[in-house]
């Protein structure tokens, strides 16, 4: 069994902390975001709804569990 030091991802985070800021949505971003139409994505029992920018960027609004 492999302890955890010995894991290649110990320590080696996925996101660094500039990709988490670039994920947050600023305070000037909202009011686009409430213009923008809402999208719905159906995957394995949730459903996804989501905005997309004019950049591209994809914005998650919530998740909800299908019954």
């Amino acid at each position: 069994m492999a302890t955890k030091t010995e894991n290649p991802f110990y320590h080696q985070y996925v996101f660094t902390k500039e990709d988490l800021n670039r994920a947050k949505i600023k305070w000037w971003e909202y009011p686009f975001l409430w213009l923008k139409s809402t999208k719905v994505q159906i995957s394995e029992g949730f459903a996804v709804f989501y905005k997309r920018g004019s950049d591209g960027r994809v914005y998650m609004m919530k998740v909800e569990k299908l019954h």
